[in-house]
């Protein structure tokens, strides 16, 4: 960077403060004579400039440097100075970074930022695709889900009753009762009132619990004593 990219004028830096900026010169004045006095060179801080105007007048002014506007910093007292010191940090920061994007890059350097907004790119591809995978984990069971779980109700019941030759399984009252004990089950375990409302993400979860089903002991004797009756006819 050059010297002038590295100033910000004595008009901008009154506005910092909030100070006229016929006083604000008057200091830099002083603080120009008090450097020669001590033989330290104060071009490192402040530079003589002109400016024009809202007539067009040529107007005196001086371009403060970084170390400039610390000096000036140090001055100040308080809320002011905070202030200050944070508004001419972001300042000079803002110009450094127009200078540094401005400057030409070479092949290698444009390569790089060409990769890293590929990966950038990338990951909010992967970003949104998660949410997407989210939304849909989180929307209730699709058909093929449901068709997964009422399988699943069929099996454990059937089991439970004794298989499709018992005499508990063609008892319509008492198999829609195994079947409904199940279901029931489902619900209240996920807190709801129709297991098509279940997540499909606890799709899985909901097969286990089903396949860990366990009969209500009077459903189970009732099981035991249609299926007695049968094996006595027999």
């Amino acid at each position: 960077m050059n010297k002038i990219e590295q100033t910000i004028t004595s008009i901008e830096v009154a506005e910092m403060v909030g100070k006229e900026h016929s006083k604000l010169l008057r200091d830099i004045r002083n603080y120009v004579e008090q450097f020669n006095q001590s033989k330290i060179g104060f071009v490192d801080f402040f530079t003589e400039s002109t400016y024009k105007d809202n007539k067009g007048e040529i107007r005196p002014c001086y371009n403060v440097t970084k170390k400039g506007c610390e000096f000036i910093a140090h001055k100040l007292t308080g809320t002011k100075g905070t202030e200050f010191t944070a508004r001419y940090i972001n300042r000079f920061h803002d110009m450094e970074e127009h200078i540094n994007n401005s400057k030409p890059r070479t092949a290698l350097e444009q390569l790089q930022l060409q990769s890293r907004a590929i990966l950038e790119v990338n990951d909010k591809i992967d970003e949104v695709k998660q949410e997407l995978e989210d939304f849909k984990q989180d929307m209730p069971l699709m058909n093929i889900e449901c068709d997964r779980i009422t399988t699943a109700v069929r099996k454990v019941g059937t089991r439970a009753l004794g298989g499709k030759d018992s005499n508990a399984y063609h008892d319509k009252s008492l198999s829609g009762k195994v079947y409904t004990d199940i279901y029931r089950e489902l619900k209240r375990q996920f807190q709801v009132t129709s297991y098509k409302s279940i997540k499909r993400r606890q799709c899985d979860t909901a097969i286990s619990i089903i396949e860990g089903y366990r009969l209500p002991v009077v459903l189970k004797e009732q099981i035991q004593n249609t299926n007695a009756q049968m094996n006595m006819e027999v």
